[in-house]
């Protein structure tokens, strides 16, 4: 929570990517409508070991999104590839690896609109 996180783009001032991660339900961030390829990410702040994304996704949802994490900010490398049906909470877990960086890129989008995350986080293997 409270990462500094980063996007493609905004669809307005008031739904910035920093709106997934401020830990209210009630804000989001919301790409801007056209075209699909629209991403969120975090900074982790430095490389820790990551295996679960957990993604509540507006009505604005992805159809179909992939979760790709970095140690560096530019290589990415894609952990998961994740189909949706409906929209709101989904908790992808993918082999644990070392990642500064965890971006969600949308790659479809199910509705018009852009694409909206009214929470994001990511979690360390547990134990």
């Amino acid at each position: 929570l409270n990462q500094p996180a980063s996007s493609s783009s905004d669809f307005n001032p008031n739904l910035t990517a920093d709106k997934a991660n401020d830990g209210d339900s009630s804000t989001r961030w919301n790409s801007a409508r056209d075209p699909d390829n629209q991403w969120w990410q975090v900074d982790l702040g430095s490389a820790r070991t990551v295996d679960t994304v957990e993604l509540n996704w507006h009505s604005n949802y992805a159809k179909t999104y992939e979760i790709l994490t970095s140690t560096d900010g530019t290589n990415f490398t894609r952990v998961a590839s994740v189909s949706l049906d409906v929209a709101g909470l989904k908790r992808t877990t993918f082999p644990a690896t070392s990642a500064r960086y965890v971006r969600v890129l949308g790659l479809t989008r199910a509705t018009k609109n852009g694409f909206a995350l009214l929470d994001a986080r990511v979690f360390a293997p547990l134990g």
